[in-house]
């Protein structure tokens, strides 16, 4: 079973997201691959990055944070092999109360 659930709900997941920030930033008008761009997300339990690659490849600056080791590790890997993820993510093995800045 693993990660089949999450992977089918992403797309749904991305889909919400990136209409949401349409509205909110008034780029309806914009083709929806360039709703996300010039933006920064903070992905907080980014997991395996699944969610923080998406929103890289819609151009997004993403910093993605998890509080375990091995799921940023994962995560960084993967990503590395996509030239839109590996420049647009920033990973960090943290969590929300240990810093109040993640550039």
């Amino acid at each position: 079973m693993g990660a089949g659930p999450l992977h089918a709900m992403n797309p749904v997941r991305v889909q919400f997201i990136r209409s949401s920030i349409a509205k909110l930033y008034n780029r309806e008008h914009m083709f929806a691959t360039r709703h996300m761009e010039g933006l920064t997300v903070l992905d907080v339990g980014c997991g395996g990055g699944l969610l923080a690659e998406s929103l890289a490849r819609l151009g997004a600056q993403v910093t993605a944070i998890d509080p375990s080791a091995e799921n940023i590790k994962a995560a960084s890997y993967h990503s590395s092999f996509d030239p839109l993820t590996r420049s647009n993510i920033k990973y960090r093995n943290s969590t929300i109360g240990k810093s109040s800045s993640f550039d």
